[in-house]
């Protein structure tokens, strides 16, 4: 099967000549988004966007479709691994839960926003347990746009249920 890598963002070319969107999860398994396209420079295109930020020849319905199918499909693959964990609960998954079980099962890197009652502070959490960087900003905006331009797209807000520090997580 024809692959094409670039950074975290691949695809894959399908039996049926279509191409897939799909992430390499650091232990050479990719897994599919969802996102699916019949040419290959349109996947190019995609690729770029992802991963260099480039917005030639892409659309803002494209760039809603791409992190709709890559949030459907993390939901997917968190539903499918985590049956078995909450099967016996009936818990409510907080914030806390969630950033556990995307390092964990999921296997990316999540960006983390905490306030401390006086500054907000971001980590890049690994799955190798490693914090990459920690930043501080003075305003939630700024945290959002230093996530957005790490590379991170999908973002999980803080809900009722949540008794954490912990903001937004984002992906």
């Amino acid at each position: 099967m024809l692959e094409y890598q670039s950074d975290e963002w691949g695809y894959r070319t399908l039996p049926n000549k279509m191409y897939e969107l799909v992430k390499n999860s650091g232990d050479m398994h990719k897994t599919g988004t969802g996102y699916f396209t019949d040419a290959e420079s349109e996947m190019i295109t995609i690729l770029e966007y992802l991963n260099h930020g480039v917005k030639t020849n892409i659309t803002e319905s494209m760039i809603e479709q791409i992190e709709n199918a890559i949030k459907e499909s993390l939901n997917k693959t968190l539903a499918h691994d985590t049956d078995y964990a909450y099967s016996e609960k009936n818990t409510t998954i907080t914030l806390q839960t969630l950033l556990n079980d995307l390092i964990e099962y999921a296997k990316i890197d999540v960006c983390v926003i905490r306030f401390d009652n006086e500054d907000y502070m971001l980590q890049i959490k690994t799955p190798d347990r490693v914090d990459k960087h920690i930043h501080y900003r003075t305003t939630l905006q700024e945290c959002r746009e230093y996530a957005w331009s790490r590379g991170f797209r999908v973002k999980y807000s803080k809900t009722s249920v949540d008794q954490s520090d912990i903001v937004e997580i984002w992906i």
